[in-house]
């Protein structure tokens, strides 16, 4: 039997940016590619050479929690594209689908939306136009293009977000099926055991605050109006907080490990400045594209001590076509009602007024985000305040306003979908072509020489290692992927977890520009028992030393797992894990 899959030249167009963003994503390999090219490959081999869960590596730093980190992803379920496909191709694998996942989501999100706020347009095919143009222009802004084009593989998982937001928005308003609910769980289990640091805290948090805030006022109002529709209401919020509770039960393997340990050992930067920010200049960027490197001078955040914006352009720039559009309707909208008052932009309905209300207070929240620290009782400065300065970069709210965006188009593309629907359609194709340009011009910054040099690079998977090294620099970063697909162990990686660089440092003080090879053991080796030498080896997770090995024999690693039996103790004078007597 031949399966025959005919598509549609709508849906061969809207294809076509994601298809732009398949080929960027692949061929940018640079900036934060190597660290999160590395982190899949040590848990790959984790799994595939040791057998056993990636929740500690000595290949990785020289000794490094997994299970602690908030951007690894190997006792996630979404670790499964990196076991059918390797690290490289299973990590761009995954970015893609989630990229799909999204628009998915993203659209029956809007969908759920009109339907439960507005009776069925007259043409449902515009208006479903009208939710895949939006679904499509949010996935491929240029927030995400540019993470992605650099690498940082955990602002993917904005797009399981979107799906835990669509089945959120479902369960208050429709109530869940079995089969939603189970579709949660395991969305939630993927989300919660994998990298969820970026979206928590820069996505999700600002749209939970809003819809709690929201969510108990509509709740205060029913209560005074309509005491059945409140019963109903509660009722399915159960459902919500049992999806939620199933979801976290399942994944509590990795985030309560991660939580503990980052609560022994925060993750905490050195030289941090609280960052001011700009309403002005966060509404900007919504506006103008940027395709260089470094952001201009106009959108530099200014920190609270004077210096400037020390991120690449990726950590503020959050363009859309999705902001001109909604600009444009909206003049457009306010142009036809002062010609015709009795076109009137109006929200009778009380439900579609706390819809309304929901956009306004999202909006309001994220721009109080976006201020950073330029107050004490800002968002993010409490935020800070309470993880010890870890979160960085307060360009990556801007999401947000992408996001609320994309709901203010969904109200006013319903308004024209009545009144003005050709140009409405005219205006959607149009936006679907620029969006095409956009992920083109951004072509230009990824390379197909480094995608080659990749798939070139040797590798020797081992199942015993006894080699370190300090690598060579590449990006202003440790090059750890070759040494790593080589069988060697990373001694100054790049790696923003709070850990020991005790070797890093010494090795530091060498020519930075070679690669200097680090024996496991420490000392002469020509003065110990040759079996001490040839037995003594690591995995990802163990560190063995041969029972020839004497009292004081010393390793050249930056951390032991406290979590195994290990005869090593701390050395004073030798600065080493050394085999106490």
């Amino acid at each position: 039997m031949r399966w025959r899959v005919r598509l549609s030249w709508q849906q061969c167009a809207l294809a076509a940016p994601c298809a732009l963003l398949a080929v960027l994503v692949v061929l940018s390999n640079g900036h934060d590619w190597d660290h999160f090219l590395t982190g899949f490959e040590v848990d790959l081999r984790s799994w595939l050479i040791d057998r056993t869960p990636p929740r500690w590596s000595y290949q990785l730093c020289g000794g490094v929690t997994r299970s602690g980190d908030p951007q690894a992803f190997g006792l996630s379920p979404l670790f499964v594209f990196a076991l059918l496909f390797g690290s490289f191709w299973g990590v761009k694998a995954l970015v893609l689908a989630a990229v799909v996942a999204g628009y998915f989501f993203h659209k029956q999100l809007l969908l759920l939306l009109a339907r439960r706020l507005w009776p069925a347009p007259s043409d449902a095919s515009v208006f479903e136009l009208v939710a895949a143009a939006l679904s499509l222009l949010f996935v491929t802004s240029n927030y995400f293009i540019w993470h992605l084009h650099v690498g940082q593989v955990t602002f993917a998982l904005h797009y399981l977000a979107l799906g835990l937001c669509y089945l959120a928005a479902k369960a208050l308003l429709e109530g869940l099926r079995w089969r939603d609910g189970l579709l949660g769980a395991v969305l939630l289990w993927a989300y919660a055991s994998a990298g969820w640091y970026v979206s928590l805290f820069f996505f999700v948090l600002p749209l939970s605050l809003c819809a709690l805030a929201i969510g108990i006022g509509y709740g205060v109002w029913l209560a005074a109006r309509d005491r059945a529709a409140l019963g109903v209401l509660l009722r399915r919020s159960g459902q919500l907080l049992a999806l939620i509770a199933g979801g976290l039960a399942l994944g509590a393997y990795k985030w309560l490990p991660l939580l503990e340990y980052q609560l022994r050992v925060p993750r905490s930067f050195d030289g941090a400045v609280p960052e001011r920010g700009s309403v002005l200049v966060a509404l900007a960027m919504q506006f103008v594209p940027l395709y260089g490197d470094r952001p201009p001078g106009w959108a530099m955040s200014t920190a609270a001590d004077g210096s400037r914006w020390s991120y690449g352009v990726w950590e503020c720039s959050s363009f859309s076509l999705l902001a001109w559009g909604a600009v444009a309707a909206a003049v457009l909208l306010g142009w036809r009602a002062l010609r015709r008052p009795r076109v009137a932009v109006a929200l009778p309905d009380p439900h579609r007024r706390w819809w309304m209300a929901f956009l306004l207070l999202y909006l309001t929240i994220v721009l109080l985000f976006m201020l950073g620290e330029s107050f004490a009782l800002a968002p993010h400065a409490l935020l800070n305040r309470l993880l010890g300065g870890s979160v960085r970069a307060i360009g990556r709210y801007g999401v947000g306003l992408t996001f609320a965006c994309s709901l203010l188009g969904l109200y006013l593309g319903r308004l024209l979908c009545e009144q003005r629907p050709r140009l409405l359609v005219g205006a959607l194709w149009l936006g679907v072509a620029l969006c095409g340009v956009n992920l083109g011009l951004h072509l230009g910054n990824a390379s197909v020489a480094d995608f080659l040099r990749i798939q070139r690079l040797p590798q020797q998977p081992l199942a015993r290692m006894r080699l370190l090294v300090q690598t060579f620099p590449y990006d202003g970063r440790s090059y750890m992927y070759p040494a790593v697909l080589k069988g060697a162990a990373v001694l100054n990686c790049y790696d923003p977890l709070a850990r020991p660089k005790l070797m890093a440092l010494e090795l530091g003080t060498l020519d930075p520009l070679r690669q200097h090879a680090v024996p496991l053991l420490a000392g002469d080796l020509k003065a110990l028992d040759r079996r001490c030498v040839e037995g003594s080896h690591f995995t990802q997770s163990t560190l063995h030393l041969d029972p020839a090995c004497p009292a004081g024999t010393c390793v050249n690693l930056n951390a032991l797992d406290d979590d195994a039996a290990q005869r090593l103790r701390w050395n004073l004078e030798q600065q080493r894990w050394c085999l106490a007597p």
